[in-house]
């Protein structure tokens, strides 16, 4: 979840019906981050306060791992999964994906962050692929080109999966 940006960016499209997102730290749990581009201790509750748009309560939190996640009311129910969690585990981001297989659309796509720019989210992936070779795979490089039209830096990627 991070401090939920990309939740509450997409939250804001109305096409978008309901938002899961898993993490480890509690919702009302301090941490240190960048609010308005000021250094700040809140907690996801105090960001989510903070936040002056209705379509926010589309969010639901979990405060769990994506072992802990009881994925049974979830089967085959969302279009689309993001996976930016552990970045330091490369099971747990195997698993991350493995629960994900199973809560989308047999037309969903899933996607990864952090791949090519940090070790264990694109050793995961790269095993994914090896794993799963019948799934479709496309790697974008982004980090600012996208609106500025140039690749300046190749190691930021995410890698996009669909299922075939």
């Amino acid at each position: 979840t991070g401090r939920g940006t990309t939740s509450y960016a997409v939250s804001l499209l109305p096409s978008i019906e309901k938002i899961i997102t898993l993490d480890i730290i509690p919702f009302e749990k301090n941490l240190n981050t960048i609010v308005n581009f000021e250094k700040k201790t809140i907690s996801l509750k105090g960001i989510y306060d903070l936040i002056p748009y209705k379509e926010k309560e589309k969010i639901k939190f979990y405060t769990k791992t994506s072992y802990d996640f009881d994925k049974t009311n979830y089967k085959n129910k969302f279009d689309i999964a993001f996976i930016d969690g552990c970045h330091d585990n490369v099971n747990t981001i195997i698993n991350d994906f493995e629960l994900c297989q199973n809560i989308i659309k047999d037309n969903g796509v899933i996607i990864f962050d952090d791949y090519l720019n940090i070790k264990e989210p694109t050793e995961a992936v790269d095993k994914i692929i090896k794993m799963y070779p019948n799934y479709n795979y496309s790697r974008i490089s982004f980090h600012g080109q996208l609106f500025e039209g140039k690749i300046k830096n190749k190691d930021h990627n995410i890698v996009i999966v669909e299922k075939s």
